[in-house]
């Protein structure tokens, strides 16, 4: 499902965009008319009223936009008909959410280390391609690409009530993908330096998601700590406080903690936990737009 899944997403938010300049069109057709009229008023009434109904169906698929390309295609396509789902992502309220944080460290050495420019950029495209493509496939919101990692969130309103689970499997795909995609283009470095990998955080607590500048993105304490413990060491997954005791409630039986600590920068020496899901017992549940859609 995986290879299928950016492919998807690009298509729909096409599909989108080539909506949305039609749209644009007709609106533009409907004024220049209304302008150039002198006819009666029920006329230019009727005209009117399909102005409004185009601007707001313009308005409508231009939201739908900024959020297709960060969720998964089949929850993209929902969209258009399940109002409910659009709505929560309108909902002006906190909610639980766990976030990652994806870096790759030492990505300023990585760079320098690259045959040219071309090379890296070529290098670091891709690697975001793919790990966008695995918070898509695991139910996760994709929130930004950061320069040198990624940002995504997971709640239960979209992601299921297993968001905690699909946040931590999450995890351990972008670790795999990485690691594979960097051993198989070696060829593009004058130097492949062995201690190069992802460092992921992730915390769990109270967030808001919001739009800014019409783009979909989350704030909040879990952000904040998330980012921070993604300074981990390369090829870690370091959880916060919150997101082991959250795992712990939930799947208790099916859980494995190992402590760390981790210096962070202005703060000092915190606790941070590798958290170990056995996922071959566990039977995840998919989110209720990707069953109803099947």
């Amino acid at each position: 499902m995986q290879e299928n899944v950016i492919q998807e997403n690009y298509s729909s938010s096409l599909k989108l965009k080539k909506d949305i300049i039609e749209l644009e069109k007709q609106i533009l057709e409907f004024e220049n008319k209304y302008s150039e009229k002198s006819e009666e008023h029920k006329e230019a009434t009727e005209e009117l009223e399909k102005l409004k109904v185009l601007i707001e169906t313009y308005d409508s698929k231009s939201k739908l936009n900024h959020i297709a390309s960060k969720i998964h295609p089949e929850a993209a396509n929902l969209l258009y008909s399940n109002h409910d789902l659009l709505q929560e992502f309108d909902k002006d309220t906190s909610r639980n959410v766990t976030v990652l944080s994806i870096d790759i460290r030492r990505s300023t050495e990585l760079m320098l280390k690259a045959k040219d420019p071309h090379s890296y950029a070529l290098f670091i495209s891709e690697i975001a391609v793919g790990l966008k493509e695995i918070i898509l496939a695991n139910f996760g919101i994709f929130d930004k690409f950061t320069g040198d990692g990624i940002l995504a969130f997971f709640s239960e309103f979209y992601s299921g009530k297993d968001f905690l689970a699909h946040s931590l499997k999450a995890a351990n795909e972008c670790h795999e993908f990485f690691n594979k995609y960097y051993n198989l283009n070696r060829n593009k470095f004058k130097i492949v330096m062995k201690d190069i990998g992802l460092g992921i955080g992730i915390d769990y607590g109270e967030a808001n998601i919001i739009k800014i500048n019409n783009e979909l993105t989350v704030i909040g304490n879990p952000v904040v700590y998330a980012c921070r413990f993604s300074g981990c060491q390369p090829n870690q997954t370091l959880s916060n406080q919150g997101m082991v005791d959250a795992l712990r409630e939930k799947y208790d039986s099916y859980l494995n903690i190992e402590e760390s600590v981790i210096d962070i920068k202005h703060e000092g020496k915190a606790f941070g936990y590798t958290a170990y899901l056995n996922f071959n017992k566990l039977q995840l549940i998919n989110p209720f737009w990707l069953r109803d859609s099947n």
